[in-house]
C-alpha cells in the first residue's frame, strides 16, 4: 500500500526515494497499477502462508509414521525413503540433506597433508597430490567443497600424518542444519510416475 500522508488540505505519496509527490500530480494509471500490484501481492502472501502450513502439517505426518517404523526396532529414523499406497500409483519422497561445514581442525588438517606431500614431493602419484590440491581449493565465498575433503578419507594411504590428517577432518564436520525436502508424485495412465506440480510458475 502506498504511503499515503495528508498535511493540510494537500495529499501526498510517498515515492521510492522518500520523496513527497502531489497526489493530484500522480496519473491514474499510476493508482491503478499500485492497487493492483497491492491486491495481487496479498493473496500471493496469503498463499504462500497456506502452503507453509501445509508443508509443516504434511511433514509432521510423515515423521511421525517413519518414527513409529523405526520405534518399532528400537532405531530412530534417518536417511531418505520413499513411501507408496497400497496400489503403488501414489508416491511421497522424502530427502534429507544436511549443510555441512568445517571447524578450525581442518586447517590443522591441511597441515598435516602439506606435510605428506612435501614427503611425498619425489617420489609420490601426481594424481594424488593434484586431488588433495583440488580438494582444498576454496571457491569466490572462500569456501572449500566438502565432498572433494570428505572423499580424501577413501585414499587408502599408509602414512602416520595422513591417517592423522582424516581424523581431524571427521572431527572437524560440523552440521549447521538439516532440511527435508518432500517430492509428490502420482502414476498415469501409461504406468509412469509424474510429478504433482506445486511450483506456481509451472501449474
Amino acid at each position: 500500500m502506498a504511503d499515503i500522508i495528508k498535511k493540510g488540505r494537500h495529499t501526498y505519496w510517498r515515492d521510492a526515494e522518500g520523496m513527497l509527490v502531489p497526489e493530484k500530480y500522480i496519473p491514474l494509471n499510476e493508482k491503478k497499477r499500485d492497487q493492483m500490484v497491492e491486491i495481487v501481492i496479498k493473496k500471493v502472501k496469503l498463499l504462500q502462508k497456506t502452503i507453509k502450513d501445509a508443508k509443516k502439517e504434511i511433514a509432521k505426518i510423515v515423521r511421525e509414521y517413519l518414527n513409529q517404523i523405526a520405534n518399532e526396532y528400537d532405531e530412530n529414523w534417518q536417511g531418505n525413503t520413499k513411501l507408496y499406497n497400497f496400489t503403488r500409483d501414489k508416491e511421497v519422497e522424502v530427502k534429507i540433506s544436511k549443510k555441512i561445514a568445517f571447524d578450525e581442525k581442518l586447517q590443522i588438517a591441511k597441515q598435516k597433508i602439506d606435510k605428506c606431500i612435501m614427503k611425498w614431493s619425489q617420489a609420490s602419484d601426481k594424481r594424488i597430490v593434484a586431488i588433495v590440491n583440488n580438494a582444498f581449493k576454496v571457491d569466490k565465498t572462500g569456501n572449500v567443497d566438502v565432498k572433494m575433503i570428505l572423499s580424501l578419507r577413501k585414499l587408502k594411504i599408509n602414512d602416520t600424518d595422513w591417517k592423522q590428517a582424516m581424523d581431524l577432518i571427521s572431527d572437524a564436520v560440523i552440521i549447521q542444519f538439516t532440511k527435508r525436502y518432500f517430492n509428490f508424485r502420482e502414476k498415469k495412465d501409461e504406468g509412469r510416475f509424474e510429478p504433482i506440480v506445486l511450483n506456481f510458475s509451472h501449474l
